[in-house]
């Protein structure tokens, strides 16, 4: 499969495109059958409003981090330990 292109089982195939040339990381996922016309129209839509886009948690100002971090209740005077691994048989 080519790189930057996906197939997911019972979806359409997409590829992932950069907004703009010059920041290549920013990119969206879209339909790999879109006709010339429409996928440019969509990447112009999508480039124009970019600024509404979170990119990475440091982008979502306003926000607490208790919605977008994960955290573990775990007490932190307890030793960890390794589990034995279990053998299964298939």
């Amino acid at each position: 499969m080519p790189k930057g292109k996906t197939y997911l089982k019972d979806q359409e195939e997409t590829k992932s495109v950069p907004l703009e040339d010059t920041i290549p990381n920013k990119k969206v996922i879209i339909r790999e059958n879109l006709s010339k016309e429409e996928e440019t129209k969509l990447i112009e839509t999508l480039a124009n409003n970019k600024d509404v886009f979170a990119w990475s948690a440091f982008d979502l100002i306003g926000f607490s981090k208790d919605i977008i971090q994960h955290s573990l209740d775990i007490n932190p005077k307890t030793m960890p330990r390794t589990q034995r691994q279990e053998n299964v048989r298939r």
